[in-house]
């Protein structure tokens, strides 16, 4: 959403597919934008989610399929080719993490198959394209390496924002420390818990 916000529109244009279990999709935004919002039914129902697929690029005739699914975009990348889009981007941005056993499975004996049907791979960070296209495919260059987007005005020093949520939530005069992230394994909450014991060892005031 951050690239579709400050694309140039009127170069290139977004639609979004989304599985029907998808939530949280701000479609009213994507909508105001220009874009549209198509369901397709989940990946999991392969037997659905490929003919569905293939049917919505063929009618749309997309010069350009950008898959974000990791290993899993084997599946749109194969619909697409079907469909005879020129363009098929694979887009890697993780790798496979721990304790996610069922899923790192699926993932590996995916990877294999990433750059079958793409044209064009492209990657989070150099870590996540050799994970997904191998180092091989990093070295010779075949990966770009696309940092996400953020918007850093948005999260720059500000002292009057700083002491009006200090304000609010009571943490005038403490010791604050904030943590960002999804609560999966990759984020590593039990390091963080375990570092802030320390912290209240030196600070027992600290939130």
């Amino acid at each position: 959403m951050n690239y579709y916000r400050h694309v140039d529109r009127e170069q290139i244009q977004f639609d979004f597919l989304v599985d029907r279990d998808s939530t949280a999709v701000p479609r009213a935004e994507i909508e105001a934008l220009g874009g549209r919002v198509i369901v397709v039914p989940p990946y999991q129902r392969l037997t659905e989610y490929i003919p569905a697929l293939v049917s919505i690029f063929g009618e749309n005739k997309y010069q350009i399929v950008h898959s974000h699914l990791n290993a899993l975009s084997v599946f749109p990348l194969l619909a697409a080719t079907i469909a005879g889009v020129p363009v098929r981007i694979a887009h890697s941005q993780s790798t496979a993490g721990g304790g996610e056993l069922l899923r790192n499975a699926l993932k590996y004996s995916l990877r294999s198959f990433s750059r079958v049907f793409a044209t064009h791979y492209l990657a989070c960070s150099e870590r996540a394209g050799k994970w997904l296209f191998g180092a091989s495919a990093v070295r010779r260059h075949d990966v770009s390496v696309l940092p996400n987007a953020v918007e850093l005005d948005r999260f720059s020093y500000r002292e009057d924002v700083r002491d009006r949520v200090r304000q609010e939530l009571g943490l005038c005069g403490r010791f604050v420390l904030g943590h960002v992230g999804r609560f999966t394994n990759q984020k590593n909450h039990s390091f963080l818990i375990d570092v802030f014991a320390e912290v209240l060892k030196r600070d027992p005031s600290a939130m």
